[in-house]
């Protein structure tokens, strides 16, 4: 539990709200119609903010009392059932304010007075914080309660999804190819039907995780602590997303950029990330300014400390963490493998026979809609980076070399392995520069092949997916030994990923 028991209460040891948005007028502001309206902070001294301490305060110390080995002292009361020491916050988490929004009326109508607990999100009562607040404490493991985080939301969000428009475009019937048996026994791979969600990361992927921004004391401990030491530091510890959940956007909440996502319906998500810590048996949960790409950051570990025996417990863990990460950049895992056939249709617009026989021969070949290709999941639909292209690759009427390839399949030759075809793609320009949320539609893509033609590119050209936050990236995936997914977590030393 990531609390303290003092002398004056409840001290909260972590929190998710640092860095969130807080209410910009604080003096009295006069709209079109004469209205006046502002926000006023709260001290914590002020008995407004102390109603909501030592209510909090009160349902913590008893869900502490019930689910912790933690003593927490009964504690003493004054008339109005206030707590006076013991069971209330000595403060809020950090990043978190009450705020009271004041509205007064031109027409004489009685004026607001309403309170907000602005953090993460803005919690209108003590009520409706408490869920949020056991679910921080806890550490994060189980799904969020309250009505902000909820799968099962009411109230303001409403609680409803949409299909995500990706998810629609992979499964209708294209006009290129189409796939049967879709109810045939899935392969020994399957790890849950992807939902192909819009975001940032996907599960199953590792990623480095910024411990400055996990609102965990201990992990700010490590970066502390590993700051003394001559040969290493520690900022970023890897970790394989396990889960993700989508919220829709509202007034509450940040515009997290890039891991937000639209539904095709004009109803936006911001994305957060359930992260298993490699070697730490942690499992936290942050959005995706906490969260980088392993080859953005991925780190080298000289072979002459490692041998060091004189090593900190936890430094031998992150070493130990690395090496994993390490290891399984080299594997690939194909995942939820379907039968493939080309459409008629599509046949009979195919005017090369070279290209309607390869077409024709790899329907015989198993297709996968993904695959985790060493620390990335790649996706049927993704733009991804390619390695530079030698003379064998291109054909004879192919003026320009693809940088990327917008993946149309994947699938496993006879006897060349895992390919994949598609579009190759060139990225000009930022069209859209100033555009608050980057989308692939922000820059100009040139095709490179003809319309009735397609790529075939092998495993080792694909350097990895291409990232919106990270445009530029050049480090590459180099994947060649094949693994089966339990083989994958095993090297990993996760043994309950589902």
């Amino acid at each position: 539990m990531y609390v303290e028991i003092t002398s004056d209460g409840i001290k909260v040891t972590t929190t998710d709200g640092i860095g969130s948005p807080q209410p910009k007028n604080l003096k009295p502001v006069n709209d079109e119609k004469g209205n006046v309206s502002y926000y006023q902070r709260f001290t914590n001294k002020d008995q407004r903010a102390e109603y909501w301490l030592q209510r909090l305060g009160k349902a913590l110390a008893d869900y502490l009392r019930k689910y912790s080995k933690m003593n927490v002292p009964k504690g003493k009361y004054n008339n109005y059932n206030q707590s006076l020491e013991n069971e209330k916050l000595v403060d809020f988490p950090e990043g978190y304010v009450l705020y009271q929004h004041n509205k007064e009326y031109k027409d004489n109508t009685k004026p607001r007075h309403d309170r907000y607990l602005y953090g993460a999100y803005k919690f209108r009562s003590p009520k409706e914080f408490e869920p949020h607040l056991i679910w921080l404490v806890s550490g994060q493991v189980k799904n969020c309660g309250c009505v902000y985080c909820s799968n099962n939301a009411k109230g303001i969000n409403n609680g409803k999804r949409k299909k995500s428009t990706l998810e629609k475009t992979i499964n209708d019937k294209s006009t290129k190819k189409i796939k049967i048996d879709s109810d045939a026994k899935k392969t020994d791979e399957n790890i849950n039907k992807p939902k192909f969600a819009k975001t940032l990361y996907r599960r199953g992927e590792i990623v480095m995780v910024n411990l400055n921004k996990t609102g965990n004391v201990h992990h700010t401990e490590l970066i502390r602590n590993s700051s003394h030491e001559n040969d290493i530091s520690i900022f970023y510890w890897p970790g394989v997303i396990s889960e993700i959940s989508k919220v829709p956007i509202t007034d509450n909440m940040s515009d997290d950029t890039a891991s937000i996502n639209s539904d095709g319906y004009s109803i936006v998500y911001k994305a957060y990330y359930k992260i298993h810590l490699l070697e730490l048996s942690e499992i936290i949960q942050v959005d995706r300014k906490a969260l980088f790409p392993w080859l953005a950051c991925k780190k080298e570990i000289p072979k002459t400390f490692i041998k060091n025996k004189k090593l900190e417990p936890y430094i031998k863990k992150y070493i130990q963490a690395i090496d994993r990460v390490n290891k399984i950049s080299n594997v690939y895992t194909p995942v939820h493998s379907y039968r493939h056939k080309e459409s008629d249709d599509h046949l009979r617009e195919i005017k090369t026979l070279s290209e309607k026989k390869r077409l024709q021969d790899i329907e015989n070949y198993p297709h996968y809609e993904a695959i985790l290709l060493g620390t990335e999941m790649i996706y049927v639909n993704d733009y991804v980076r390619l390695t530079p292209m030698n003379a064998d690759s291109m054909s004879d009427d192919d003026d320009e070399k693809p940088e990327y390839l917008l993946i149309r399949s994947i699938y496993k030759h006879g006897t060349k392995g895992i390919q994949f075809t598609g579009d190759g793609l060139l990225r000009g320009k930022l069209l859209n520069e100033h555009s608050n949320r980057r989308s692939l539609s922000d820059y100009e893509w040139t095709t490179v092949n003809k319309s009735d033609a397609e790529y075939t590119i092998d495993l080792q050209d694909i350097a990895g997916r291409f990232y919106l936050l990270f445009p530029n990236l050049k480090d590459r995936i180099n994947c060649n030994i094949p693994k089966k997914l339990d083989e994958r977590f095993k090297l990993l030393g996760i043994k309950d990923y589902n």
